[in-house]
């Protein structure tokens, strides 16, 4: 009898079937380790692309796209690539490099109004997961054939040229503020043209919110705002008056404090157009009429401080003359009722109309 002592080849089979089905199931659990582990890198970094946008995009005030900042090392070596012109800080989305297989899922973000909304659209029930994973229950979309739209790049496409719009009519605003100087109204982005705008995104096979409320055309420039001065002063025709009034007031203020200031009835300024004042002891008076009788007192006033000045500087008796005021302008009327340019006789400190009179009522030594 011969003794056994080694496998049989029936043995040696099932020994090495039983190893080739064990590699492949540890093959297979280690891609899928791998596929998960790249795709939890890719999740991060885009996660990171979204928080420098809505940071770049809170500080883009012009009305070009803000370009996302991408790690294009990182998504060499995964399965995933920029989907089309997708690319921009208000509409991110990634796409599979290969279609229609186990990793089809299409993933990003988009940034309306400082709000970060992040959606995934799923072509592979093994991507439902991840899918939700990324953008939750309610952006997330499954089932969706691999050519179909990503489903919310319409709304986002949308609220960016709705922005640029904006921008462009307020820019058009600024460059006219040192240019225009009529009355006329020029036009401002009016915000009722994005009033109903909603902050939730939509689908694309909802377009509901493309209404005149909600626009993304020129349009929505249609608000009339006065400019006064160079500055922007109201919506009203009313606030360019009152803007203008303010304006003359402030000069009419400066002219009556200036050193320059002096009694006129025909004070015009360059900053009150259409308008003649009457100007007297530095107010403004509101006619002609009370112009005329406040120079007379004015006149008055001035006259009888030099007679009393005159009067007691005397050293002794003797005539004195009480100045009379120039005109308020040359060629204008001069206003001198008495004292003004009257002669008087002072004796011991007393005011009379002449020596005569001083005499008899004081006595011969006037």
């Amino acid at each position: 009898m011969w003794k056994h002592n080694g496998y049989s080849i029936i043995e040696l089979v099932v020994v090495l079937a039983g190893l080739s089905l064990l590699t492949s199931i540890a093959i297979t659990r280690f891609n899928s380790f791998f596929k998960y582990l790249e795709l939890d890198e890719t999740f991060a970094h885009v996660n990171e692309i979204s928080a420098q946008c809505l940071q770049d995009l809170g500080n883009n005030s012009s009305n070009s796209s803000t370009a996302a900042v991408v790690d294009s090392a990182l998504l060499s070596r995964t399965f995933f690539e920029i989907n089309g012109s997708y690319s921009n800080c208000h509409y991110f989305e990634l796409k599979p490099k290969t279609a229609g297989g186990e990793n089809d899922l299409r993933f990003g973000f988009g940034i309306y109004k400082g709000k970060v909304t992040k959606f995934a659209v799923s072509n592979s029930d093994s991507m439902d997961t991840e899918c939700e994973r990324w953008a939750g229950n309610l952006y997330c979309i499954k089932n969706a054939s691999s050519s179909a739209a990503s489903g919310y790049n319409t709304y986002f496409e949308h609220m960016e040229a709705s922005r640029k719009e904006r921008i462009k009519c307020e820019t058009t605003f600024k460059g006219k503020l040192s240019t225009h100087s009529a009355s006329t109204p020029v036009k401002r982005w009016d915000i009722a043209a994005e009033s109903t705008c909603p902050l939730d995104a939509k689908e694309n096979s909802d377009t509901s919110y493309k209404t005149t409320t909600c626009t993304a055309t020129s349009s929505g420039c249609t608000k009339d705002a006065y400019i006064y001065d160079k500055k922007f002063v109201g919506y009203t025709n009313d606030d360019y008056t009152a803007a203008e009034s303010a304006e003359c007031s402030t000069a009419l203020t400066n002219y009556l404090d200036s050193p320059g200031y002096e009694e006129r009835d025909d004070l015009t300024l360059a900053k009150c157009p259409g308008k003649t004042f009457f100007t007297c002891n530095k107010t403004i008076q509101s006619s002609r009429s009370e112009w005329e009788t406040c120079m007379v007192k004015s006149a008055i006033d001035k006259c009888a401080v030099d007679l009393e000045t005159k009067r007691r500087n005397m050293a002794g008796n003797g005539p004195i003359t009480v100045i009379t005021p120039p005109p308020a302008r040359p060629g204008a009327n001069t206003y001198a009722p008495p004292p003004c340019g009257k002669n008087y006789y002072v004796c011991n400190q007393g005011v009379y109309d002449s020596q005569i009179d001083a005499r008899n009522a004081v006595g011969p030594e006037c």
